[in-house]
C-alpha cells in the first residue's frame, strides 16, 4: 500500500519521406488514431491493452508502437521511429 503512479511525457516522432499537405495531414491522422489517442494520459503498463506484458523501457515501447503501427504507416514508407524523454534521453529504431 501507499504505492503511486509516476507520470512521465514523451516526445514520439516518426521519420518517413517527405510528403505533400494531403499525405502529411493523412499521415498524422492515422499515427494519432492508431497510436497517440490510445497512449494519451494513460497507464500505460496498465491501461494500454496492447502493451500489457511489455517492458517499460523505452526500447520495448518503440518495438510494440511498431507492430501496432508497422501495417497502418505501410504506404508512407518509414525510417524511423524515437522516443525522447528528456532533452538528453533519446531512443531510436532504424526500420
Amino acid at each position: 500500500y501507499g504505492a503511486r503512479s509516476i507520470g512521465a511525457n514523451y516526445i514520439f516522432s516518426v521519420t518517413v519521406p517527405a510528403l505533400d499537405g494531403d499525405a502529411e495531414k493523412e499521415f498524422e491522422d492515422v499515427v494519432r488514431r492508431e497510436l497517440i489517442s490510445r497512449l494519451h494520459t494513460r497507464d500505460l503498463s496498465e491501461h494500454v491493452d496492447f502493451l500489457k506484458g511489455v517492458e517499460m523501457t523505452d526500447a520495448a515501447l518503440l518495438r510494440a508502437f511498431w507492430v501496432r503501427l508497422s501495417k497502418p504507416l505501410e504506404r508512407y514508407r518509414p525510417r524511423r521511429l524515437a522516443i525522447q524523454r528528456d532533452s538528453r534521453t533519446v531512443t531510436t529504431l532504424h526500420l
